[in-house]
């Protein structure tokens, strides 16, 4: 399975610090303020929240990677717990949480691996940082308001970290003011795989426009959404997989026991 898909790197953050090259810092009055401001947006559009549908550029870097590996797909969710991320070639992939199942198909390997995940699916989500109302995102998360930018519109590329930014950074970039805040882990287990998560929400709508995650081997992924679609039209055939015959299905139980799919 890709690096960083489990947790859906979605919600992806480096550590740091300040604004960076090509934001414009906006006056705060308290930080407190603003941070209850977020939580109280994060919370309406929760409540209003039934489905998502967003298109997504993913980028990895690794002390394993000479270059920053970019992805690109299609993120749809349904709540309270259908997430599916479609992978566009050369890397093609279908990533789908439904029905208590993970399951991480490959068309060009004609494989797909299926997690059993009922016993953790929630908290799998609380990872994510999907669809979570900020009282349970916070029984995850120690939740810090980091700022707030007003990315300069001739340049939003520069809201990439230089060692992820590539020769050809993603267009369209987040424009418009945005609230910054970070995550950090309160659960020992997470800090094994996650350091801390910086996300930069859209004041307008308070949906998440890009994502940094810090993992704990030190690499590092960065998600950006565009074309953001809240309550989109989505069939129950988008959360389904037809796998053809040909396809090697390989079942992992939740307790880590592996089995061959007949």
């Amino acid at each position: 399975m890709k690096a960083g898909c489990l947790l859906f790197v979605l919600w992806l953050a480096l550590p740091c610090a300040g604004a960076v090259e090509g934001e414009i810092n906006l006056p705060t009055i308290k930080p407190e303020g603003q941070l209850a401001q977020a939580l109280r947006g994060i919370d309406r559009i929760h409540q209003r929240l039934e489905t998502l549908a967003a298109d997504v550029t993913q980028i990895k870097t690794s002390a394993l990677l000479a270059e920053p590996v970019v992805s690109n797909g299609r993120l749809r969710y349904r709540k309270p717990s259908r997430i599916r991320w479609d992978y566009q070639p050369p890397d093609a992939m279908v990533l789908l949480i439904a029905d208590g199942e993970l399951t991480a198909y490959y068309p060009d390997l004609e494989r797909a691996d299926v997690v059993d995940v009922r016993r953790y699916q929630q908290r799998l989500l609380r990872v994510m940082g999907i669809g979570q109302s900020t009282e349970m995102l916070q029984r995850d998360y120690e939740i810090e308001f980091a700022g707030r930018i007003l990315p300069d519109a001739s340049a939003p590329e520069q809201l990439i970290p230089l060692e992820l930014r590539g020769e050809n950074p993603p267009r369209p970039m987040p424009t418009g003011r945005l609230t910054v805040l970070d995550l950090e882990p309160r659960r020992r287990r997470l800090e094994r795989r996650i350091e801390r998560i910086r996300i930069w929400l859209d004041e307008a709508t308070w949906l998440p426009r890009m994502m940094r995650l810090a993992e704990g081997r030190g690499d590092a992924s960065l998600v950006i959404f565009r074309s953001i679609e809240p309550n989109a039209e989505l069939s129950d055939d988008a959360f389904e997989l037809d796998l053809p015959d040909s396809v090697e299905i390989t079942r992992r139980a939740s307790t880590g026991a592996v089995e061959a799919a007949p």
